[in-house]
């Protein structure tokens, strides 16, 4: 591959990243989503190109997204979007060393497992907000005081709105109302960015895999996508320790239960899409379960889809521990009883 076609990948790259992301400046929820699509240029780069290109493409974006909308997005940008699509691309694109695994050497390259790239995810989600609230926190003299500043300037730009009544809240004040939304938000941002960094991750590998230039051998996600074990023990001590740590310290631990959790609902859905194989009726209960769940995320009632997203990732959590699919797989391959 000549200079000339590396620098055509990152530019393009880049200049497609920067122009989704820029969606962000509009503020509007329908153009805004567009920005969640930004990484997918970057890992396509990467997985199809090499680390050199995604990293040139980083830079691409980095400069037309700062000549766009100005330097404050930019940065937060490159922090919770663009590295991370780097990394992630790099982490699926290249064998893991030899180091890395304990069994026995192999001839043929070993890839990091999905798993460990649904783990990676995680990672930098919580990370992202670990360090969003640590900067709040030493930027007000407190997380408390973040916090209050926060819904302070959330309530302003509301009443600013036109045609907004706060009669319509009813019995409760904007200012509750305000603040509870801000509250969970840590949890909602990780497990956002947590399924944006998967989604685009395989959308990225799907598009290189079908011009052929995937290095690595596809595998299929609803077979192959398994958190480590551990990762429940963990999901668990976060959800603990995010019910009995007092506010507002118990933002770091719902963080990390907001993209844990998220992990294990793609680890649930995966599971269900595999056991559900050979249902004459499958199709329509899986369209039926994604209408339910886009249903219930459009109400105004959090409670709704928070409870189907939980059921889902309690699957997920007991695939962990449990197996499912395996249990499934062998059960299928078992000659029929004799009466």
């Amino acid at each position: 591959m000549g200079m000339a076609e590396r620098i055509m990948i990152s530019f393009g790259a880049g200049l497609a990243s920067a122009l989704l992301a820029a969606a962000m400046a509009h503020g509007e929820f329908a153009t805004a989503g567009l920005a969640l699509l930004a990484p997918i240029p970057i890992m396509i780069a990467v997985l199809g190109w090499g680390l050199v290109e995604g990293a040139a493409a980083v830079v691409v974006a980095a400069v037309v997204t700062f000549v766009l909308v100005g330097v404050d997005d930019v940065i937060e940008l490159a922090l919770t979007l663009l590295l991370p699509a780097l990394a992630l691309g790099a982490l699926a694109a290249f064998p893991a060393p030899a180091w890395a695994w304990r069994a026995a050497p192999s001839a043929s390259p070993r890839y990091v497992p999905l798993g460990v790239l649904g783990l990676a995810s995680v990672a930098v989600a919580i990370l992202v907000n670990w360090t969003t609230l640590t900067w709040v926190a030493i930027a007000k003299g407190g997380l408390q005081a973040g916090i209050d500043a926060v819904v302070a300037s959330f309530e302003a730009k509301i009443l600013a709105t036109p045609g907004f009544d706060a009669d319509d809240l009813g019995a409760t004040s904007l200012h509750d109302t305000v603040e509870s939304v801000v509250r969970i938000a840590p949890g909602f941002v990780g497990a956002l960015l947590t399924v944006t960094l998967l989604v685009d991750l395989y959308l990225a590998a799907r598009a290189v895999a079908s011009s052929g230039r995937l290095k690595r051998p596809w595998v299929d996600v609803r077979d192959s996508f398994a958190l480590p074990r551990w990762a429940g023990a963990l999901f668990m001590v976060a959800l603990a320790l995010a019910i009995v740590m007092p506010e507002p310290q118990d933002e770091f631990a719902w963080t990390a239960v907001g993209a844990l959790g998220c992990a294990y609902m793609l680890q649930g859905l995966a599971v269900l899409h595999a056991l559900t194989r050979g249902l004459s009726q499958r199709a329509f209960a899986l369209v039926g379960l994604y209408v339910a769940l886009a249903i219930t995320l459009r109400t105004t009632y959090l409670i709704f889809p928070l409870i189907l997203i939980a059921l889902i990732a309690t699957i997920g959590l007991v695939e962990s521990f449990v197996a499912l699919r395996a249990r499934a797989a062998r059960a299928s391959h078992q000659p029929p009883r004799r009466s």
